[in-house]
C-alpha cells in the first residue's frame, strides 16, 4: 500500500520558488489526490493555478479539508469558484474561508468539525439546515463574518445536533443567526458564543421565537435544559445602549456561554428576557445590570425577575424609582395564624434573595425627592421589623445610591438613617 500523505500550500505568505515549480508541484499533488489524508490550502483570491482540479480530484482517502481563500481588496472581488467534493470516504473535518462548496454531497455525513466564514456560509439557511441534519456526529460548528442580504430569513425545520458541544455565531446578519438559533437544538452544548451584531430591520419576531417561554432550545444553548437544579449557574445580563450581553457562569468550568446582540431598544430585549427566565423551572441566580434608557410609558417591570435576582444594577432614574416601589411589595399576601402571629416568611418579599443593589440617579432636585421618599419607604416597609410585623426582607450585603457628590453632601442625615437599618447602604458621589 502507497502512504497516506498531507498536503499544506501556502501562497499568501509568499513562495521562494518561480511560478513553474508551483505549477510543478500542483500537477503532482494532483496526480496523487487520492493518497492525501489531509488537505491545508492558504490561497490568495487571484491565485493563478487550477486548484478546483486537485479539489474535484479523486480525493478517496481525505479525511481533513481547510481552504482559506485570502482577498487584499473588495470582498466582493472573484475567488475561487465553487467547488465539488468527488466521491470517497466521509470528511470528519471542514474549515472554509471565503469559498464556496457544494454542500450537496454524502461525503460530509461524518462530520465533526465545520467552520465556515464569509462566502463559505451558504446564502440559504435550508442549504446549511440540510447538511446539519446529516451531520449527526458533529461536534463543532462555527459561522462567521456572514453580510448576508435580501429578504429576511425565516425558520427551517427543527435539526437536532445530539453531539454538538461547541457553537459560534459570530459578525452574522441578525436574521440569519436568529433563525439559525430557532432551528437547531443542541442538549448537550457547553462552549456557546453568539455575535448578532449586525442589526436589520423587521427581524424582532425571531427574538420573540428565541426567548419564548419554555423554548428548549434556547434553554439548552445557555445550560438551563435537563438540569434538576441551577444553583451553580449565574446568569449575567447587561443591556446598555444598543446592546445586550447575557453570559453564564459554571462552577466547574465545564463550559463557557456568551451571547451578544445588538438591537435599537434593548429594553425591549430585557423585557422578553424577563418572561423566558420567569418560566425556567427551578432556581436560577441573575446578575442584572441595565444602563440603556428605559421609557417612562413602559417602565421595567421587577415581576418577572423575582425568584431569580441576585444583583440589580440600574442607570436609568425612571427605572430605580419604579424599582424601589416594587422592591417595597411582597408577591405572597402574609397570612395570620390562630395565635394572631404572621406566617410570612423572607420569600415572600419582591426578589427574596437579592443580595446587591446599585442604582445611578441624575434627577432635579424636585425629583431627587421623589427617589428619597422611595428609598425611606423602601427601606422601612422591607427591611424594618417591629413586634407584629411580618417577617423583614433578607438585608442585601450591597447597596449602593449613585447621586451628584453635591447631592451627597446634603443627604448625610438620610444616608444615616437608612444604615440604621440597612448596614451596607451607602450613597455614592458620582465620579
Amino acid at each position: 500500500d502507497l502512504p497516506i500523505l498531507s498536503l499544506m500550500w501556502n501562497t499568501y505568505d509568499g513562495w521562494d520558488g518561480c511560478e513553474e515549480d508551483q505549477e510543478e508541484i500542483l500537477e503532482m499533488a494532483i496526480q496523487h489526490s487520492m493518497r492525501f489524508r489531509s488537505i491545508n490550502l492558504r490561497l490568495l483570491h487571484n491565485d493563478p493555478f487550477e486548484f478546483r482540479s486537485l479539489l474535484e480530484g479523486p480525493t478517496m482517502a481525505l479525511a481533513s479539508l481547510i481552504v482559506e481563500v485570502i482577498r487584499n481588496g473588495d470582498p466582493g472581488e472573484d475567488g475561487l469558484e465553487e467547488f465539488v467534493l468527488s466521491q470517497g470516504a466521509p470528511l470528519e473535518l471542514l474549515i472554509l474561508d471565503d469559498t464556496s462548496l457544494n454542500f450537496d454531497s454524502p461525503r460530509l455525513s461524518g462530520l465533526r468539525i465545520i467552520i465556515l466564514s464569509r462566502a463559505a456560509v451558504p446564502n440559504s439557511l435550508d442549504v446549511l439546515l440540510q447538511v446539519l441534519s446529516v451531520t449527526q456526529r458533529l461536534e463543532q460548528l462555527s459561522l462567521s463574518d456572514k453580510r448576508r442580504v435580501g429578504e429576511l430569513l425565516a425558520p427551517g425545520p427543527q435539526v437536532t445536533l445530539g453531539r454538538l458541544k461547541r457553537l459560534t455565531l459570530e459578525d452574522m446578519s441578525s436574521d440569519y443567526c436568529a433563525a439559525i438559533l430557532c432551528s437547531i437544538y443542541a442538549p448537550v452544548s457547553s462552549r456557546v458564543h453568539v455575535s448578532d451584531v449586525r442589526w436589520r430591520e423587521g427581524h424582532e419576531p425571531l427574538d420573540r421565537l428565541i426567548w419564548q417561554t419554555g423554548n428548549r432550545q434556547t434553554a439548552a444553548l445557555l445550560g438551563l435544559h435537563q438540569r434538576s437544579d441551577t444553583r451553580g449557574l449565574t446568569i449575567s445580563i447587561s443591556a446598555k445602549s444598543e446592546f445586550v450581553e447575557i453570559s453564564v457562569r459554571e462552577p466547574e468550568e465545564t463550559g463557557t456561554r456568551r451571547f451578544e446582540f445588538e438591537r435599537t431598544q434593548a429594553s425591549q430585549m430585557v423585557k422578553l428576557l424577563g418572561e423566558f427566565f420567569s418560566g425556567i423551572r427551578g432556581y436560577t441566580p441573575i446578575d442584572l445590570v441595565i444602563s440603556t434608557n428605559i421609557p417612562q410609558s413602559d417602565p421595567f417591570d421587577l415581576g418577572p425577575w423575582s425568584r431569580g435576582l441576585e444583583s440589580l444594577e440600574l442607570w436609568s432614574s425612571i427605572a430605580c424609582l419604579h424599582a424601589m416601589e416594587q422592591l417595597a411589595q411582597r408577591t405572597v399576601t402574609p397570612a395570620v395564624s390562630e395565635a394572631t402571629t404572621s406566617t410570612a416568611t423572607a420569600q415572600d418579599w419582591m426578589c427574596p434573595n437579592l443580595q446587591s443593589i446599585t442604582f445611578n440617579i441624575t434627577e432635579t432636585e424636585l425629583q431627587r425627592n421623589l427617589h428619597v421618599a422611595a428609598l425611606l419607604s423602601l427601606v422601612r416597609t422591607r427591611w424594618s421589623q417591629t413586634d407584629g410585623d411580618p417577617m423583614p426582607a433578607i438585608q442585601p450585603t450591597n447597596f449602593i445610591i449613585i447621586f451628584n457628590n453635591s447631592d451627597c453632601e446634603e443627604l448625610k442625615d438620610v444616608e444615616i438613617e437608612v444604615q440604621n437599618v440597612v448596614l451596607s447602604f451607602v450613597f455614592q458621589s458620582r465620579r
